[in-house]
């Protein structure tokens, strides 16, 4: 007869893998909800680096720096002076995303990318020394705002 003695692994070994296999899995499982969450938490944020004011002729010249310092890109759908659109005004708007000019709205532009706006409006629209407000509305339904004083 042959002498049948099987012996299995010990008690304390296979404790060491499974509690390693739990590990392994909840790590991967870290990540995976990590990943899944990212995208449920990208937000959107206009920082106003600057801005000012200047007359050149019959015009005032409004200059607003930004930058898009969220997780998203943005989307500006609409200027707004004295909380009415720019065209109320019969102003004219130029925008720059870093160096290239874009001709009309909406414009898009990235996380870390710059926009420049330059607002050019007729000096018989608003005399100097009066505040204005300037409003960027995008598309998430955010406005950054910013009051100037015109020189």
């Amino acid at each position: 007869m042959r002498n049948i003695r099987k012996r299995g692994i010990s008690p304390v070994i296979a404790t060491v893998i499974l509690v390693a296999i739990a590990i392994v899995i909840s790590i991967a499982a870290a990540f995976w909800m990590t990943g899944l969450l990212s995208s449920f938490t990208r937000y959107e944020t206009v920082q106003i680096v600057s801005s000012y004011a200047s007359k050149s002729g019959n015009n005032y010249i409004i200059w607003v720096n930004t930058t898009n310092t969220g997780s998203m890109d943005v989307t500006i759908t609409n200027i707004l002076i004295n909380d009415q659109p720019y065209t109320t005004y019969g102003a004219s708007i130029e925008l720059y995303t870093d160096t290239t000019p874009i001709d009309t709205l909406p414009v898009d532009f990235s996380p870390a990318q710059k926009c420049n706006i330059k607002i050019t409006v007729s000096t018989t629209k608003f005399n100097r020394g009066t505040a204005v407000k300037i409003s960027i509305v995008t598309a998430a339904g955010h406005t950054y705002d910013r009051t100037l004083t015109l020189p």
